[in-house]
């Protein structure tokens, strides 16, 4: 699975262009942009939104790593149905 660094800016579109010239497969959606973790660190891509004048509201990393996915639903607490006294 992959590693994807997910930024909100207030013009989406602009800032995916912008980054697009710099980094590859970057997808904007729903209007959040998801660049790729490769060879770029977070700071690295963050540094590039500075330098190119994107204004970063919020970002986070998502994995895209369905094995992950699995144990994180099936570590998670279980709520156990208890019969009214």
């Amino acid at each position: 699975g992959g590693r994807w660094l997910v930024l909100t800016t207030d013009a989406p579109g602009l800032a995916a262009r912008l980054l697009g010239s710099r980094h590859s497969a970057v997808v904007q959606e729903a209007g959040e942009i998801q660049v790729p973790l490769g060879t770029s660190s977070p700071e690295d891509i963050l540094a590039d939104c500075v330098a190119l004048g994107i204004d970063v509201r919020a970002s986070r990393i998502r994995r895209d790593d369905l094995e992950q996915r699995f144990f994180d639903l099936i570590e998670r607490p279980s709520r156990v149905a208890e019969a009214d006294a």
